[in-house]
């Protein structure tokens, strides 16, 4: 690699790091703006996750004070398991989306440093294409886990 190639690979990584931050950091705050001390429908602030992942115990919580329900005070021990199974297969989901999320910008890099070379943009393009389309499965699929769950806790409370 001659010291031309050197320096403008080393100005393409700044730019695309320089990019990254600046608009990943602004985008962050402005288009997903969240309060850290939000308060859910028991009054708490227990069920909040982190990156939008859910707690375990989503749901099951009794009061303000955080303390969880027991399974007979949650309708069952068959809806208390249901509810706790439902909040990690929503985790699974989400983390699939962060996942998704992180192979689109990964292919958007692809494609930013292919200088031109077909197998490169098209590997990028492969890579954003399957990427949207995960992410898009990943949407659906939490949107069923969030309808079943409200099912669950509609049906299964007698």
């Amino acid at each position: 690699m001659t010291k031309v190639n050197l320096i403008k690979t080393i100005r393409t990584w700044a730019a695309a790091v320089a990019f990254v931050s600046v608009v990943g950091g602004f985008s962050g705050a402005v288009l997903a703006p969240t309060t850290s001390f939000a308060v859910d429908a028991a009054g708490s602030t227990c069920s909040q996750g982190f990156l939008n992942f859910p707690a375990w115990y989503k749901g099951l919580i009794k009061d303000a004070s955080c303390n969880i329900l027991s399974p007979t005070e949650a309708g069952g021990l068959d809806h208390f398991i249901w509810r706790i199974v439902l909040n990690i297969v929503e985790f699974g989901l989400v983390l699939v989306g962060w996942v998704s999320t992180g192979y689109i910008i990964y292919g958007g890099f692809l494609l930013m440093v292919s200088r031109g070379v077909p197998a490169y943009i098209a590997e990028g393009q492969t890579m954003i294409r399957n990427a949207i389309i995960g992410l898009v499965i990943s949407f659906g699929a939490v949107a069923i886990v969030n309808f079943a769950a409200q099912f669950i806790i509609n049906v299964g409370v007698k």
